[in-house]
């Protein structure tokens, strides 16, 4: 799912989380990116306008946990560039 960082506000977020825990049957992977990374630092440093809402991996983790998920696994993908995470979550 590409979709999470797209999502500002906290209740969407764990109210999308929530929706994915309620269809799956087993493991759904789902992805995010971080404030620290490459890209991110970047742009605030350009002060150009940020597209997505970084998300912070214990952050991240919160949104799960309140959406009634666990999450097994974070997998950084290129890290220090772009370092999008892919998160391996299964429903509690």
């Amino acid at each position: 799912m590409l979709l999470l960082h797209h999502i500002y506000d906290h209740a969407m977020r764990v109210q999308l989380c929530r929706q994915i825990a309620r269809v799956t049957r087993g493991r759904c992977v789902m992805s995010f990116w971080p404030p620290h990374c490459w890209r991110y630092l970047r742009k605030r440093l350009l002060q150009k306008k940020l597209r997505g809402c970084p998300i912070a991996p214990r952050q991240f983790v919160g949104v799960c946990r309140e959406a009634g998920l666990q999450v097994e696994r974070i997998i950084p993908v290129r890290p220090w560039y772009e370092d999008e995470n892919i998160a391996i979550c299964r429903p509690l």
